[in-house]
């Protein structure tokens, strides 16, 4: 849903489509900032389960700073306002990928 949300997001022709294709990658980012606390805490011994809860905690924060710096660079390179923020919602099918 994710990739589905961030790529539909991109290639919109209206409104309504951008609100659904936002509302699938809103669907798939918060599954994914639920389930992967859930993972590490169900099978990490008692402990370090706080830690490694933590730990993805920390992660999903510190992923926040590469958006941020990904949408920096889309500005410099894509030098048109009509269209760059489409290149800026393509960007986020990125990390999913990579993640596999």
């Amino acid at each position: 849903m994710y990739v589905v949300g961030a790529l539909g997001s991109a290639h919109v022709s209206g409104v309504v489509s951008f609100s659904v294709f936002c509302f699938l990658g809103g669907i798939g980012v918060g599954t994914a900032s639920v389930c992967a606390p859930i993972c590490p805490a169900g099978i990490a011994p008692a402990r370090v389960r706080g830690r490694l809860v933590g730990l993805v905690q920390f992660h999903i924060v510190l992923g926040i700073r590469p958006a941020y710096l990904s949408n920096y660079v889309v500005r410099l390179r894509v030098n048109d306002e009509a269209t760059d923020w489409r290149w800026m919602f393509g960007v986020m099918a990125v990390p999913p990928q990579c993640s596999c």
